[in-house]
């Protein structure tokens, strides 16, 4: 895994019983934050969203100026154990199988069960 250097990433498990059930892992960099209720917040520079049924990733975002820097790489990592402390998280995520061009080449980087394409 690539150095990181002091980003912050967590884990938003769904919480409500309807139909969404997205979770939702952020990457912060608390070097470019701003205040908020008197505390210094990270910037957020990514976030992955997935279905916590199924573990269907339904999206990747990483800020331009923070891309390749192994940062989607590592909420992949996260996605893969989050069921550890959220039960109601899938153990296993699935890339969507609507990709983009660098969607499919990462998806291929990082591995996991990888459906096939249907282009965007």
């Amino acid at each position: 895994m690539k150095n990181l250097n002091g980003i912050q990433f967590s884990v938003y498990p769904y919480h409500n019983k309807g139909e969404d059930r997205d979770t939702r892992i952020e990457a912060h960099d608390p070097s470019i934050g701003e205040e908020y209720d008197g505390k210094k917040v990270g910037t957020l520079i990514g976030d992955m969203s997935l279905d916590a049924g199924s573990g269907e990733i339904s999206g990747v975002n990483v800020r331009e100026d923070y891309q390749r820097r192994g940062i989607a790489s590592h909420m992949f990592e996260l996605a893969k154990i989050s069921h550890q402390v959220f039960p109601n998280i899938h153990p296993h995520p699935e890339h969507s199988e609507f990709r983009s061009d660098s969607g499919d080449a990462w998806a291929r980087a990082v591995g996991g069960r990888i459906p096939p394409r249907e282009r965007l």
